[in-house]
């Protein structure tokens, strides 16, 4: 069973209160996340951070992550096969009807 789940930084991981900014991190983050992310390691899950952001970022993210005491997580902006994604903009596929509905 594939055991990878990729959840996003911005918004989910990083509270980004006032959005995206000038990609500065300023925020602390979300209640409960780094518990949340041990858990799911400790379980035997394999956790990345799937992110928009350029791998230029990636650095800043890493102190950032460091900070609060996150666990060392590999970050990419590579989606992969995974179980799960965790994203605050995704939309949970049903049919393309409910997209038609939800859009339009």
């Amino acid at each position: 069973m594939n055991k990878l789940i990729q959840i996003d930084f911005d918004g989910v991981i990083h509270r980004a209160s006032k959005g995206y900014q000038d990609g500065e991190i300023y925020d602390e983050p979300n209640t409960g996340a780094c518990f949340t992310i041990k858990c799911l390691i400790d379980r035997g899950y394999e956790v990345e951070i799937l992110t928009a952001r350029n791998k230029k970022d990636f650095e800043m993210m890493e102190r950032w992550l460091d900070k609060w005491e996150f666990p060392k997580l590999h970050i990419t902006n590579t989606k992969k096969p995974a179980r799960a994604y965790i994203d605050n903009r995704a939309i949970r596929f049903t049919n393309f009807e409910d997209m038609r509905t939800y859009f339009i």
